[in-house]
């Protein structure tokens, strides 16, 4: 994994967002990079996208494929050598956030858009399992399967970046959706999850990843735990309206009320307004273990 940098000014910001791509690699976020660098109210706020290679993100998650795989106008050649499951592609993400470039952010918020979900959510909870001052803020998941999904819809999800060649033999990695939910339960009420802002956001006319995928378990309230955005998996991060598109709306008020916690004294931003449908994860869970 590389994280490439975007800053339209000299000076670094005291934020990053981090644009994390799943199946569709990173392209996925090609018109969203210039529209957060140049967005006036994120003046603080520098954006990372992140590049892995996609073929071991699809080993990593089913398991046993070969052949080629056409994403997009790509196309990726499978073997059995080529694993790399999420919990590495999380360590490299702490690679790279932890280099010299990026050290010095007071606050990450990372922006997930499926698969890409699940790496950052690894990375910030193995970060508190192992007791690493978090500087995660901020994290925004879209139409990413948490609790996992029928074999059907995950072979839909195949087609949908292989556009119409079905893979036989799909097996979901449910042992990796099972452990991490089972991280997230342990740590949920530790006062430093409490100090991230959570939003879980689903596509209306998504059949890949339904919102009872997209809104993880340990959230004990759907009203006030997620987010309805227009569009199916791919159509939830449509910016047709540039600034103005509903989704870049929620994910720019998200960064927003992240930066909006740093000290006022050097913080750009000096209103007090109170985040709307953005609460603690605390205050949003209410998880009791299984007896």
């Amino acid at each position: 994994m590389s994280l490439r940098l975007h800053r339209t000014q000299e000076k670094k910001g005291r934020a990053l967002a981090v644009l994390l791509h799943g199946l569709g690699a990173p392209e996925t976020w090609a018109e969203w990079e210039p529209l957060l660098a140049q967005d006036p109210q994120l003046a603080d706020v520098d954006v990372a996208l992140a590049r892995y290679d996609t073929a071991h993100l699809v080993n990593g998650l089913f398991g046993g494929i070969t052949g080629v795989l056409k994403l997009f106008k790509r196309e990726v050649t499978l073997s059995r050598e080529q694993v790399t499951d999420i919990a590495t592609l999380a360590l490299e993400l702490k690679r790279e956030l932890d280099s010299r470039e990026y050290r010095h952010y007071d606050k990450i918020v990372l922006i997930g858009h499926s698969m890409g979900g699940l790496v950052g959510i690894h990375y910030l909870l193995q970060e508190i399992e192992n007791n690493v001052p978090l500087r995660v803020g901020g994290y925004i998941s879209l139409a990413t399967p948490f609790n996992g999904a029928a074999l059907a819809q995950y072979n839909k999800l195949l087609e949908w970046v292989n556009h119409n060649v079905q893979i036989q033999e799909l097996r979901p990695n449910h042992k990796f959706l099972d452990d991490t939910i089972r991280l997230w339960m342990k740590h949920h009420a530790v006062p430093v999850m409490n100090s991230v802002q959570f939003r879980f956001c689903y596509g209306q006319t998504d059949e890949i990843v339904e919102a009872t995928s997209a809104i993880p378990h340990v959230v004990a309230s759907r009203w006030t735990g997620s987010t309805p955005l227009p569009g199916d998996h791919g159509g939830i991060l449509s910016v047709a309206d540039g600034q103005q598109s509903l989704a870049y709306i929620q994910v720019r008020d998200h960064i927003l009320d992240v930066v909006d916690l740093l000290s006022p004294a050097t913080a750009h931003r000096t209103d007090t307004t109170t985040p709307t449908n953005v609460v603690s994860f605390q205050d949003r869970t209410n998880v009791r273990a299984n007896p």
